[in-house]
C-alpha cells in the first residue's frame, strides 16, 4: 500500500471513532508531501529522520512530528501494512526551549492592518472580514486554534455576548462570555458573511466557497500576514498574548491577582492553574508590576513586626 493511502486509511479510523484528529492528520499530510509517493514499506529511517529534523535540530516540532509517525506506524504494523517502523526509537534531547512571543499593542494594530492587503493575494481563500473577526476572537478569547475553527454559527449567541465551546480538549464543553466589543467585531462579520445555504450545522468561520478551513489555511496565512507587516510570532501566540495581557490588566486595576488566576484557568479550558502559568510568559512591564506588588506586600509585612 502507498504512502498517501495508508495515511488517508489512518485518518479515516481515527476520526470514525469519533476523534477530530486535525493536528496529526495534518502533521501525516506533510509526511505524505515529503517526497515522492512510494510503497509505505519502502520508506527508510533515513527519510523518516529527514522529515523530523530538517534543519538539524531536535525541537518540541520533532517531537510532535515523532509522536505522530510512531502511531502511525504502530496503527501500520498491527493491520499488517508494514513489518516494521522506520521511526527512531531513541528520543534525543530537545536542543530548542520555545519561548512563546507576547504580541504588543502596535504589533497588534499591524497584523490587523495588513489584513486587506493579505487577503488580496490570489492564494488567499479567506474573505478580508473573516481573517479580521478570526484573529480578534483568538486575541480576545484566548481560544485554542481547533476550538475557533470548530465553532458553529449556532454556537455563537451575538445578544447574550456568549460563546459555546462543543468538545474541546480533553472533551470538555464550557461556554465564555465575550465582551461587547468583540461582539460588535463578530457581529459585523455575520453581517459581512453570511452563513453557506444548505449546510445543516454551518460552521462559524468559512472560506470564501463557505467551506470550513483546515488548520494549514490558517497557518499559512497568518505566516504570510506577519511576514508582510515584519511581526515575529505565530497563530498560537495569540492565546499566550491573551493571558498575559488578561494578567496585565489585573495588575494595573489592583485586584488580587492570585485569587482571579483561578477565572483565567477555567476561561482558558485548563484542568489545572500550573498549566495556565506556562501561558504567563514574563515581560519587563509584567515583571515591573509583579515586583511592586511584592515590595509592598514586604512593606506591609516590616511595619507589623
Amino acid at each position: 500500500m502507498t504512502r498517501g493511502d495508508a495515511i488517508a486509511r489512518y485518518v479515516e479510523f481515527n476520526q470514525s471513532v469519533g476523534r477530530r484528529f486535525q493536528v496529526d492528520a495534518a502533521r501525516l499530510k506533510a509526511f505524505h508531501r515529503h517526497g515522492a509517493e512510494v510503497d509505505l514499506a519502502a520508506i527508510s529511517p533515513d527519510v523518516v529522520l529527514a522529515f523530523l529534523q530538517p534543519r538539524h535540530r531536535v525541537t518540541s516540532t520533532w517531537l510532535m512530528k515523532h509522536r505522530a509517525l510512531r502511531r502511525f506506524y504502530q496503527y501500520g504494523i498491527t493491520r499488517g501494512l508494514v513489518a516494521r517502523s522506520p521511526v527512531p526509537t531513541v528520543i534525543p534531547r530537545v536542543t530548542e526551549t520555545f519561548v512563546p512571543h507576547i504580541y504588543s499593542d502596535e504589533e497588534l494594530r499591524r497584523l490587523l492592518a495588513g489584513v486587506e492587503a493579505q487577503t488580496r493575494d490570489a492564494r488567499c481563500t479567506i474573505a478580508a472580514p473573516t481573517l479580521r473577526a478570526f484573529l480578534l476572537l483568538l486575541y480576545g478569547t484566548g481560544l485554542r486554534l481547533g476550538e475557533a475553527l470548530a465553532l458553529r454559527r449556532e454556537d455563537v449567541d451575538l445578544r447574550a455576548g456568549m460563546i459555546l465551546l462543543r468538545d474541546g480538549k480533553f472533551y470538555k464543553s464550557r461556554q465564555l462570555p465575550i465582551g461587547p466589543r468583540l461582539t460588535r467585531a463578530l457581529a459585523e462579520y455575520v453581517d459581512a458573511v453570511p452563513a453557506w445555504r444548505g449546510a445543516t450545522a454551518p460552521a462559524f468561520f468559512v472560506n470564501r466557497r463557505g467551506g470550513s478551513m483546515p488548520h494549514p489555511t490558517v497557518w499559512w496565512n497568518f505566516a504570510s500576514l506577519r511576514e508582510r507587516v515584519g511581526v515575529h510570532g505565530r497563530v498560537h501566540d495569540l492565546r499566550h498574548t491573551f493571558a498575559v495581557h488578561r494578567l496585565l490588566a489585573w495588575y494595573r486595576e489592583g485586584a488580587d491577582v492570585q485569587r482571579c488566576l483561578p477565572h483565567l484557568s477555567t476561561y482558558l479550558g485548563h484542568a489545572r492553574i500550573a498549566c495556565t502559568q506556562r501561558y504567563l510568559t514574563m515581560i519587563p512591564e509584567l515583571l515591573e508590576h509583579a515586583s511592586r506588588r511584592f515590595e509592598t506586600y514586604a512593606q506591609s509585612e516590616v511595619r507589623h513586626e
